[in-house]
This record gives structure tokens, sequence and C-alpha cells, in this order.
């Protein structure tokens, strides 16, 4: 089953056909439910087209989430990357949550905040390539592992 309209979601869509609009939206559906299943309140905003995609009180301040999910074909695996668009790195935004999506199956690898990310991740450019893999735009990218596990996003949601 394929979601997405058919076009760009927005300037930022890097992927034909708003492909991409399928993996995002079960990403944030998925986080959504583990926000639920953990009792964490939310403002979801992806549908305004703005820098996040959720809204959480942490810390006596609103704090900006922006998941970022990517569809595989094979299961996902810590040695692979998460991705964030460079542009993207400009937005207002505090954490990025990964999500990993193959065969419509979702698995959320971790956070990051935005600034960590920026930090550790390496830059990669547009038509660079990792193997038979040609880079769509210049980007940041960090392995799974290197990742918060959600455990500790749930402290810190949970911090008073």
């Amino acid at each position: 089953m394929a979601y997405g309209t058919g076009k760009a979601f927005n300037h930022m869509t890097i992927l034909d056909g708003g492909s991409g609009q399928h993996a995002g939206k079960v990403g944030e559906m998925v986080f959504a439910q583990w926000m639920i299943a953990n009792d964490i309140q939310f403002a979801w905003s992806a549908c305004d087209k703005g820098p996040v995609d959720f809204s959480v009180m942490l810390d006596s301040r609103l704090v900006g989430i922006d998941v970022k999910a990517k569809e595989r074909n094979v299961p996902a695996n810590w040695e692979h990357d998460a991705h964030v668009l460079a542009d993207q790195g400009r937005y207002v935004c505090d954490i990025y949550v990964f999500c990993n999506v193959t065969e419509h199956q979702p698995t959320l690898m971790g956070w990051c905040g935005k600034k960590e990310f920026w930090q550790k991740c390496r830059r990669v450019k547009k038509g660079d390539a990792e193997g038979a893999f040609v880079e769509h735009a210049d980007a940041g990218k960090l392995q799974y592992k290197n990742l918060r596990k959600m455990e500790e996003l749930i402290q810190y949601a949970r911090m008073d």
C-alpha cells in the first residue's frame, strides 16, 4: 500500500512524485503511538508543513521534534545511517527522531538533539557515491548505533 499525493509535499521533498511521504507518515504514526504508550502528551503539527512534526512540553519549555523516516528494502541495521538534509539544519527544531521503514514495518531507531546531530554527523554532498547509492542532496549522516535510545527520550520527557 502506498501513501502520498503524487507530488512534492514541500520544497524539501527529494524523491520523485512525493514517494517518500509514505515512510514519513508511517514514521510519524509509529512515533505518535510510542508517545501515547509512554504517556507523553504532544501536539502533531506535521500537516502544517512547518519545521517540526510534533511539539512536546519538556522541562517547562516547548520542544519541537522532527521525525526522520527512511524507507529501505532491507531490515533495520544499526550500521545504517540516520539522515537529515543539510538545508534542514537551519530550521527551528530541537530533536530528531529516526525511523527505519521496511516493507511497511517501522522501527524507531533512536533520537538525537539537533545540535548534537550536526556536531557528530558526517557531511555528504549531492552526487557523492557510497557503493551503488548516490546522494540526492547535501545532508548530514550519523549511524543509528550512535543515536540515543528511545528510553532516554522517555526519561528526558519526564524530567521535572
